[in-house]
């Protein structure tokens, strides 16, 4: 993978010899991968490894992470994971740790916190232990309340590092009984920057293309999981209110890019409003970078947000952003100048007044997702993020301190993460 350019190797002041492991959580291909699986790529040295919890109850699913890893060359291990709980996976994982004997272990997110915490308990020589939190808001159902409240007050505090990727974040998790000394910032970035704007019409062909396109149609899009956090039905709710209003000229077509446990019943609901000529489910769709390039507008509608990946991508891809000015969204799109932000208890028609005039003000808009692009390029790139993460790293050998109330007890009965 080339470099972006103005930042080579030796400026990161990476230690090539330091052993350092990522353990993920399988899931499918999502955010946090998408993000840092391609920025480890970057380094071919055998200290760096990355290690997968695979779920058995996701069937084939749950090596998707592993496959997408090793598609781009990174050396990968596996433990298996069999019941809610496994002991035998933790001790798995504790024995591939003794033979790796990393100085480093990064944890992303709740359960690969947990098992690597556990896990560290029984060996002799324990890695420094960094956790990333993807995301304090935005979690789906109440078991998965449960187990982040569990996460930020329990597991975290186990851990000599803990990243959290947007200010709004931050705050939170500095407000949740954890040393400040140990919560740092560390800002989520855009994958590879691969939009020259000059070839922004070549995607919007290929997006003509693939889903018959009409000419002159304003082209949006909605990119996510469809679940409750997501508020998907908003969504309708507003594009309905979009579709009877008079202050709309332009033809337009929303696309929903994503899979979910609502999937079906948002099915229903585009019919049930007559929105088929005008809203289209195309599920999961492995590029979504180069599909939110083809976009005229990318929508968002979540109830809560960290600093979205797909954000990043619209921004790289010079796609304009229509959001709610929740979570840390605003610290990527601060003003008008970079998209269009609406207070998340605005009516549903009132945003939808504020999206028609988005839309009917193409120049405006095109401007706008133009400077989103030199700001993420400046600002939240890869290089960015692979920087500052190894700015952290630097800092392992000497904030490492004793974790008081850093204990954590976790027995069968919070087993269900």
């Amino acid at each position: 993978m080339p470099w972006e350019k103005g930042v080579m190797l030796k400026d990161l002041k990476f230690e090539q010899d330091r052993r350092i492991v990522h353990l993920f959580h399988s899931a499918s291909v999502s955010g946090p991968e998408k993000l840092v699986l391609p920025a480890l790529a970057r380094f071919s040295t055998q200290q760096l490894k990355v290690h997968f919890l695979i779920e058995t109850r996701l069937g084939e699913h749950a090596w998707d992470t592993y496959r997408y890893a090793r598609s781009l060359g990174i050396e990968s291990d596996f433990s298996m994971v069999k019941s809610r709980l496994d002991r035998e996976c933790i001790r798995n994982l504790a024995y591939s740790l003794e033979s790796t004997s990393p100085e480093l272990m990064h944890c992303h997110d709740v359960k690969s916190s947990l098992y690597g915490l556990l896990a560290c308990r029984s060996l002799k020589n324990a890695p420094f232990l960094c956790s990333t939190h993807h995301g304090v808001r935005g979690r789906p159902d109440a078991t998965s309340r449960l187990y982040e409240q569990i996460y930020r007050y329990g597991i975290m505090r186990g851990f000599d590092h803990i990243y959290a990727v947007s200010e709004a974040d931050l705050k939170v998790l500095r407000s949740s009984f954890l040393p400040p000394n140990r919560v740092f910032l560390h800002r989520n970035g855009a994958g590879t920057i691969f939009l020259d704007p000059k070839r922004r019409d070549l995607f919007r062909a290929e997006l003509n293309d693939n889903y018959k396109v009409n000419n002159g149609e304003t082209l949006l899009g909605f990119v996510g999981r469809l679940s409750p956090e997501k508020n998907p039905f908003r969504l309708l709710r507003i594009l309905a209110e979009l579709k009877a209003s008079n202050n709309i000229e332009r033809p337009w077509k929303c696309f929903i890019f994503g899979d979910g446990p609502l999937r079906s019943q948002l099915e229903a609901s585009i019919k049930l409003k007559g929105l088929e000529s005008h809203v289209v489910c195309k599920g999961f769709d492995p590029n979504i970078g180069e599909q939110i390039a083809g976009l005229d507008i990318l929508v968002n509608t979540s109830q809560a947000e960290g600093l979205p990946i797909t954000m990043l991508e619209a921004g790289a891809a010079g796609t304009p952003v229509f959001a709610p000015r929740t979570g840390g969204i605003p610290e990527l799109i601060p003003n008008t100048e970079f998209g269009l932000l609406y207070d998340p208890d605005m009516s549903d028609a009132v945003v939808a007044q504020n999206l028609a005039s988005f839309i009917e003000g193409e120049q405006k808009r095109v401007l706008a997702g133009e400077r989103l692009r030199q700001r993420v390029e400046l600002e939240f790139s890869q290089n960015a993020w692979i920087k500052r993460l190894f700015e952290l790293y630097a800092l392992a050998g000497i904030s490492r301190t004793p974790k008081t109330g850093g204990a954590v007890s976790v027995s069968t009965e919070h087993s269900a993460l």
